[in-house]
């Protein structure tokens, strides 16, 4: 008996999480290897956890598109360290000189749908989807939807909602005419839904039009801002910014032109970010040199194209120097977080600004915006993603570190609540630090509780995650199994745990199919030092056991382990799961026929079951809590009714 309660008193042994992402900001978890050039990627969830990346990757001759899968746990899963070629080469295909302004979108259902424009014949635009496991889905090099564009370029798409895509893109028709902006609506299997190489979108050929946005009117359709340039001889410069609404039919539902949102005066608008409003309509915010430096503005445009705010936009941020690089995200209520790269203390000290904007456009926190990294160095290039709680989160590149300007660029990262409050460490939690130089950063949601980075170190890709805390995640330094007698002994360490509620231990005998054996309360929900765990399986399965732990967060959120592998470890032919049990109890026999008898600690016979495959389930919900002893013939095995 004393025997039999020291294996029970293992089986609830304290123990806690683990992740495959690193933790620490020094390394960062590899994605792609690289000796090549690598821009323009582009990242989105994959709708389970993790991330679909995509990227120009100039690892031949000339560039080609590459995507990679990042699972939950932090590992590519298509081609480790290479990914899989979104665009091969046709044939006798010459080697394309230029690819422009990838962009991907999920399409709701664990796929990912990218466009582009290449010069292979022409200049044309594609579109792609990737499925979750890597495989092209449509025509090999892209379907073509757009083929009468002399020039094509900055290529956006958002989802239609319907497993389709929105494309927009701005184009030439013939060298030296203006830029032009247009619009296409593929449906799940990439066929165009709208007229032939696109809507126009703009009306006027006498300006050109550039910088364009989409955004989702979440109701099938899409609204584009753009700017518009006075390209037209004599005439130059950035004019006012400009936005139509599409229904789902591709109808325009605004004003011919476009709603102009700013003041109509050459040379003064530019680099327009935009994102839905909630009720079909949406919110701006554009770098505006109407005064003596350059300032940001924003307007919000209501459904039916009637402008909300002010004539011109209001003043978001009007501080000395330069704001620049405005970004925008959903605050969940009707108004924005915008954040920017702000040169107020010196064009050499650009820090990281935000402000949040109400529906009725009143900014909710200090005027020109509250600080959300002055470090005395350059913050710069900064991206953003709602943080699903009314929120942001914010990443950039930051110098204070370098030796020299710009040699070792960092990467930061800090989330702001919806009052505006700094959730994380003083001027941001280091995300990649160290010699080499990061660049290029990114940043999206994994719809698991998370944030994915990306950046770029010396030709490769780097990723990390970020819990809501700000804390790279619960870290496994080492997971292993060993035979012990008859049992599997797991034995398991950490070096960090945040946010921990606990683990269930989980059993395969395929490593496909798992099922849940047991589960352990870790010794704190959070804490920053090593901690040595185990778990003793006493009742393994005859031949291969795989195992995996399944750490669980306080608000719902999962991820799993690595799995480990022990082979032959039982003499016994009988072992019941999970142990212990509340209700469901499942027996496994070998070489056993008749009957299972369980019998209780006084050595009656309170159950007794007929044997008729390897696999039995019996129901002892209503026996009472205690230790019981399962019989088949001359075997025996212990388990816990709780």
């Amino acid at each position: 008996m004393k025997t039999i309660l020291q294996i029970l008193g293992l089986l609830f042994a304290n123990l806690t999480g683990f992740a495959q992402w690193s933790t620490d900001p020094t390394q960062g978890n590899l994605i792609r290897q690289g000796s090549n050039t690598i821009e323009d990627f582009t990242l989105h969830t994959d709708n389970n956890g993790g991330t679909f990346l995509v990227w120009e990757d100039w690892r031949t001759f000339g560039p080609n598109i590459y995507v990679q899968r990042i699972t939950a746990e932090g590992l590519p899963k298509w081609d480790e360290n290479e990914g899989h070629i979104v665009r091969p080469m046709q044939g006798n295909e010459e080697m394309i000189a230029s690819i422009a302004d990838i962009g991907s979108t999920s399409d709701g259902n664990g796929n990912a749908i990218i466009a582009w424009s290449d010069d292979r014949d022409g200049s044309q635009v594609y579109v792609q989807k990737i499925n979750g496991t890597g495989e092209v889905q449509w025509q090999t090099g892209g379907q073509s939807i757009c083929t009468n564009c002399a020039s094509a370029n900055r290529v956006r798409i958002i989802s239609d909602g319907s497993g389709g895509a929105i494309i927009a893109w701005n184009g030439e028709k013939a060298f030296g005419e203006a830029n032009e902006v247009y619009i296409q609506r593929i449906n799940e299997n990439g066929v165009s839904q709208w007229q032939s190489n696109g809507i126009k979108v703009t009306q006027s050929e006498e300006y050109g039009n550039d910088f364009l946005n989409i955004v989702s009117d979440e109701n099938g359709g899409a609204i584009i801002t753009w700017e518009q340039n006075l390209d037209v001889p004599y005439m130059s410069g950035p004019g006012p910014m400009l936005a139509q609404r599409f229904d789902q039919n591709g109808n325009a539902l605004w004003n011919a032109d476009g709603v102009v949102m700013g003041i109509i005066t050459p040379g003064i608008q530019q680099q327009p970010s935009s994102v839905t409003d909630g009720n079909g309509g949406i919110i701006t915010v554009w770098y505006d040199v109407r005064n003596a430096s350059g300032n940001l503005y924003a307007q919000r445009i209501n459904s039916d194209g009637q402008l909300q705010w002010t004539l011109g936009g209001l003043p978001v941020c009007t501080a000395n120097e330069n704001q620049i690089y405005p970004l925008i995200v959903t605050d969940t209520q009707g108004g924005a977080i915008i954040a920017w790269q702000d040169q107020r203390n010196g064009t050499s000290n650009n820090d990281i600004y935000a402000q949040r904007i109400n529906a009725s456009g009143q900014a909710q926190w200090t005027a020109d915006g509250i600080p959300v990294c002055a470090q005395s160095s350059d913050q710069l290039s900064p991206h953003m993603t709602p943080d699903g709680e009314g929120g942001a989160v914010i990443c950039w590149n930051d110098s204070r570190n370098a030796s020299a300007v710009y040699n070792n660029l960092d990467v930061y990262a800090q989330r702001l609540n919806s009052s505006g409050a700094l959730m994380w460490e003083s001027n941001g939690a280091p995300v990649s630090i160290g010699e080499e130089r990061q660049v290029s950063v990114a940043i999206t949601t994994d719809d698991n509780g998370g944030f994915v980075i990306i950046w770029l170190r010396d030709a490769s890709i780097f990723a990390s995650r970020l819990s809501k805390d700000g804390l790279l995640p619960v870290t496994l330094i080492s997971f292993n199994v060993h035979k012990e007698n008859t049992n599997a002994v797991l034995t398991w360490t950490t070096s960090q745990e945040t946010n921990n509620k606990g683990f269930e231990i989980e059993r395969s005998a395929d490593g496909k199919h798992f099922e849940k054996i047991g589960f352990i309360n870790p010794y704190s929900s959070g804490s920053d030092t090593t901690q040595n765990y185990q778990f003793l399986d006493t009742s393994p399965l005859a031949g291969s056991n795989y195992y995996r732990l399944k750490q669980l967060d306080h608000d719902g959120k999962f991820a799993y382990s690595k799995m480990v592998h022990v082979n032959h470890l039982r003499t016994f032919q009988i072992s019941v799961y999970p142990n212990p049990t509340i209700g469901d109890l499942f027996v496994e026999t070998e070489h056993v026929s008749g009957r299972l008898q369980v019998i209780d600690m006084l050595g009656r016979t309170v159950l007794d079951k007929r044997v008729v495959k390897p696999r039995t389930h019996i129901n002892v919900k209503d026996l009472s809590p205690g230790m019981y002893i399962i019989k088949g013939g001359a075997l025996s095995q212990v388990f816990v009714k709780q």
